[in-house]
């Protein structure tokens, strides 16, 4: 560990909560995508997620200093104006990987915390895979090593499309959604089928998997059908693509709390995309820390993965970031017409 990190670890161990007050929103919403002791090919170059006794040791802390509430209680409060609990949490889970049920779940029941699931419909029952973690099974493959006919076939193949063959790794982690057909030409290349792995790993959840989230008390949101970047979206685009999820999260299971959580992030998202969904949707979730919105239903979320530091330390660090930025007016997001 370098002095910086060490700094910054022993700094934030030793702060209060109580000196992180003036930070306080009343209600924290933390989000993971997965946990697993041993990160599977299709997350591993993505972002690391949390083990089994890191995220039991991050709930025990907020169970210690927080009330856990669920999507329910947060509608309730939301349409009542009866406050929340002044210190609560509200966990959500993107993405609907299996681990959600099979280690996430599990954990949970056993400590009395309700939660959120976030799911992509396309992704449900693993009939498509999203395109990123294409590109962590082709990072992993490329890690690996590949022969020298495969490497030659990559090469001739970027060159063709102006990409250095030293650039091909730093491309595929920054790659959007519309540029991702060289995603799926690398990976005939490699004979790499995406399909095959979807059939034996079954990398994301099943609809009777869901099911049973539901019957533990859990709560199903929707998270767009097939994860695009909303700011390279149309708005029309952008509501046909949360309009789809929900409307499918809906038809297909008993959901009391109409919840989406938008993809990537929420950046640029316009009064005009809620108005046109305020009779569809119940609850929005961003991804803007603690950040307050001028959308009453829209609420931020921070990041307890992908990590060297702990829950209790991102968690204050996030605490007190925006407390600076409401000291300097900037913990708030104003949306556009």
């Amino acid at each position: 560990m370098s002095v910086k990190d060490w700094l910054i670890k022993s700094a934030l161990s030793m702060m209060p909560i109580p000196m992180l007050s003036v930070a306080q929103t009343g209600l924290l919403l933390p989000y993971y995508h997965y946990v697993n002791d041993q990160s599977p090919p299709h997350l591993r170059q993505l972002y690391a997620g949390r083990s089994r006794a890191d995220f039991t040791a991050d709930i025990t802390w907020l169970l210690q200093r927080y009330t856990p509430i669920s999507l329910d209680d947060l509608q309730a409060s939301l349409a009542s104006g009866k406050p929340l609990p002044r210190n609560c949490f509200h966990l959500t889970f993107d993405d609907g990987f299996r681990e959600c049920h099979d280690v996430i779940a599990p954990v949970l029941v056993r400590l009395g915390v309700p939660a959120t699931f976030f799911i992509c419909s396309a992704f449900l029952d693993n009939k498509q895979m999203f395109y990123r973690n294409k590109i962590s099974l082709l990072l992993d493959k490329f890690s690996a090593g590949l022969t020298p006919s495969q490497d030659l076939a990559v090469k001739t193949l970027v060159a063709t499309r102006g990409v250095s063959y030293s650039g091909l790794c730093p491309l595929l982690r920054t790659i959007s959604s519309p540029q991702a057909v060289l995603v799926d030409k690398i990976a005939e290349l490699l004979a790499f089928s995406f399909d095959d792995y979807l059939e034996t790993e079954r990398p994301y959840l099943s609809s009777g998997q869901v099911d049973d989230l539901l019957m533990q008390g859990f709560s199903i949101g929707a998270h767009s059908v097939d994860h695009p970047r909303y700011q390279e979206l149309t708005v029309e685009q952008q509501i046909n693509q949360t309009r789809a999820s929900m409307a499918f999260l809906i038809k297909r299971f008993p959901i009391s709390c109409r919840a989406f959580a938008f993809p990537h992030s929420d950046a640029g998202i316009t009064v005009s995309f809620f108005r046109a969904l305020s009779s569809e949707v119940d609850l929005f979730f961003g991804t803007s820390r603690l950040k307050k919105d001028s959308y009453g239903r829209c609420f931020q979320r921070f990041s307890l993965e992908g990590s060297r530091y702990t829950g209790e330390e991102i968690i204050k660090a996030n605490l007190l970031k925006q407390a600076m930025k409401g000291i300097l007016g900037r913990g708030y997001i104003q949306r556009k017409p």
